[in-house]
């Protein structure tokens, strides 16, 4: 069995390491303000839904 070794710079490594835990904690930011964004998203699509009745009864 033959063993192939990978080397890659530190430089390298410490990017991928950054980006992973960017990527981490963007999606645990993103899962603790979905209740938020979905309410937001709720109240725009009512305010939208209900702007020409209000400008009929203006």
């Amino acid at each position: 069995m033959h063993l192939v070794r990978l080397k890659f710079p530190p430089g390298e490594v410490a990017r991928a390491a950054l980006v992973l835990m960017g990527l981490a904690i963007g999606a645990y930011l993103l899962w603790r303000v979905q209740e938020v964004l979905l309410l937001m998203l709720l109240a725009i699509l009512l305010a939208t839904s209900i702007e020409p009745v209000v400008n009929v009864l203006r």
